[in-house]
C-alpha cells in the first residue's frame, strides 16, 4: 500500500515537472520507471518481494476466473500493446484475439496429435489453439492453480463439448508424465513466474517432449529499456535463451518477439528443439 501511494505521488510530480498528459504512453513509460525505482528501494530494506512458487499459486487462486471474464468481453479494458509489431492503444480482447492467431500460426509449422501446456491456467490460450485445430487431437493442460484449472475446465467444455482434454495440478519442474509422451509442449508466460526455478522446468518440458519445445515468454534479451525496467519490477524471468544454449541435448532453432502482445511485457518465441 505504501508503494502504490509513493508510485501515485513521483508520478504526479513527474507529470506535472515534465508536462506529460495523463493516460499517454509517455505516461505509461514514466510509471514504469517510477515503480522500478520504488521497488528498487523496498528492495534494499525488504527481503520478501521476490517471486516464490507458493506466492505465484496463492496470486492466481485468488485471479481465477478473471481472464474468462476479459476474454468474454463482460468489461472492455483498453492500454497499450504491440499492434502488427507497432504500440497502439487498443483493447485487450482485440490484442488477446490477435496474439492467439500469431500463437497458432507458430504452432502450426509442426504436426503434431498430442500437447501439453505446461501453466496452462484458465486455458485462454489453449482454447484458442483447440479451435484453430480442432478437437480431434489430443490436449493436456498442468498448471500450479487447481482453481484456475478447474475454471478453465468448465468454460472449455461450454465451448467445445466433452473433448480429449487431460488436466492435472502440477508443478512445471515436476510434469507427471513419462519421457518423450508429447509431439509438442509449450507454454505461455508461465516461465516468467519462475524466475529461480525455471531451469529446472525446461529440462522437464525437454524430457517430456519427443523433439519439439516452444517457448512464448518474455525476454529481457529482446526487451526494449521500458521492457527490461517491467521485468526487473515484477521479479520475472531473466536468462531463458542463454539457458538453452548451454545445454548440449537441445538447439535453439529462433527466438524472436512477437508482432502482436502486451507493451512492457511483450511476448518473444523461443523455438527449441531435441537434438538425436
Amino acid at each position: 500500500m505504501l508503494l502504490k501511494k509513493i508510485s501515485k505521488s513521483l508520478n504526479l510530480i513527474f507529470r506535472i515537472l515534465l508536462f506529460i498528459k495523463k493516460d499517454t504512453l509517455r505516461e505509461e513509460k514514466l510509471n514504469n520507471f517510477i515503480n522500478l525505482f520504488t521497488i528498487t528501494l523496498y528492495r534494499k530494506f525488504f527481503n520478501n518481494f521476490h517471486l516464490t512458487l507458493d506466492k505465484v499459486e496463492k496470486k492466481y487462486d485468488r485471479v481465477a476466473g478473471i481472464d474468462i471474464s476479459l476474454i468474454r468481453g463482460d468489461k472492455i479494458t483498453t492500454g497499450y500493446y504491440y499492434v502488427d509489431g507497432k504500440i497502439k492503444k487498443t483493447d485487450f480482447k482485440k490484442n488477446y484475439n490477435k496474439k492467439s492467431l500469431e500463437y497458432c500460426q507458430v504452432l502450426s509449422n509442426y504436426k503434431f496429435k498430442n500437447i501439453l501446456e505446461v501453466g496452462a491456467g484458465e486455458f485462454s490460450t489453449l482454447n484458442k489453439i483447440i479451435e484453430y485445430f480442432g478437437t480431434d487431437k489430443e490436449y493436456y493442460a498442468i498448471d500450479l492453480s487447481k482453481k484456475r484449472l478447474d475454471c478453465g475446465l468448465k468454460n472449455t467444455l461450454k465451448l467445445f463439448g466433452n473433448i480429449n482434454l487431460k488436466i492435472k495440478k502440477a508443478n512445471a519442474t515436476a510434469i507427471p508424465f513419462e519421457d518423450n509422451y508429447f509431439d509438442l509442449v509449450y507454454t505461455s508466460h508461465c516461465l516468467e513466474q519462475m524466475p529461480y526455478d525455471y531451469k529446472e522446468a525446461i529440462n522437464e518440458m525437454i524430457r517430456v517432449s519427443k523433439e519439439t519445445i516452444i517457448l512464448f515468454e518474455p525476454s529481457y534479451k529482446l526487451g526494449a529499456l521500458s521492457q527490461k525496467a517491467y521485468i526487473r519490477n515484477a521479479d520475472y524471468v531473466r536468462g531463458i535463451s542463454r539457458y538453452i544454449k548451454s545445454l548440449k541435448q537441445v538447439k535453439l532453432l529462433k527466438h524472436f518477439s512477437l508482432e502482436n502482445s502486451d507493451y512492457l511485457n511483450r511476448t518473444a518465441c523461443y523455438i527449441i528443439k531435441k537434438l538425436d
